[in-house]
């Protein structure tokens, strides 16, 4: 359980890096939606639900997979499953990985988009 939430962990912190870095390459891209016209807010709404989606989109398919792993275990007599922990740990991972990814946004956003354009 140890080495679960220690995989959990590593896996939140790599999401926010690599949605940091990702952000970072595209702040001329950013810049140019900024230069004509959308708002900060609606640049930092649009590449949070992008990255949601993504993070939404590879957990549904890790609980598909493991579920495809599990059914034999699932079907075999006196196999008990912890639902409720198994619950949590996913929660866990949607929430932790949602909140790295708003603090890279947020942290990819801050300052002068414009001045990125210039130098692009």
């Amino acid at each position: 359980m140890v080495l679960g939430g220690l995989g959990l962990v590593l896996g939140s912190v790599g999401l926010g890096l690599v949605v940091l870095r990702n952000m970072l390459e595209r702040r001329g891209e950013l810049a140019m939606l900024r230069a004509v016209g959308f708002g900060r807010g609606q640049i930092k709404r649009m590449v949070l639900y992008e990255h949601w989606g993504l993070m939404l989109a590879g957990l549904i398919c890790g609980v598909i997979s493991a579920l495809v792993a599990v059914i034999p275990a699932l079907q075999s007599p006196g196999g008990q499953v912890p639902y409720g922990s198994l619950v949590a740990t996913v929660a866990g991972i949607a929430v932790s990985g949602a909140a790295w990814v708003w603090i890279a946004g947020t942290l990819a956003l801050r300052g002068g988009l414009l001045d990125a354009l210039r130098h692009e």
